[in-house]
């Protein structure tokens, strides 16, 4: 029998605790780098999805940056 979701969560937040507390430095550059993939990845979904709804054909374009 498997344990429950609020339970995983639990343990999982427990682990984030603990290392913050051991590695204080490293958890703080890991959230800081998971921060900027989320910003990276929201900013390419938010390009790709709006050159698609304005009509744009190429979808290999839309991931450009210029």
């Amino acid at each position: 029998m498997g344990i429950g979701v609020s339970e995983d969560y639990s343990e999982l937040q427990k682990l984030i605790r603990l290392w913050k507390e051991n590695y204080k430095s490293r958890a703080m550059g890991g959230w800081w780098a998971l921060a900027g993939f989320s910003l990276q990845m929201s900013t390419f979904l938010l390009k790709f999805f709006t050159g698609i709804k304005e009509g744009n054909i190429e979808h290999g374009l839309l991931a450009e940056t210029n």
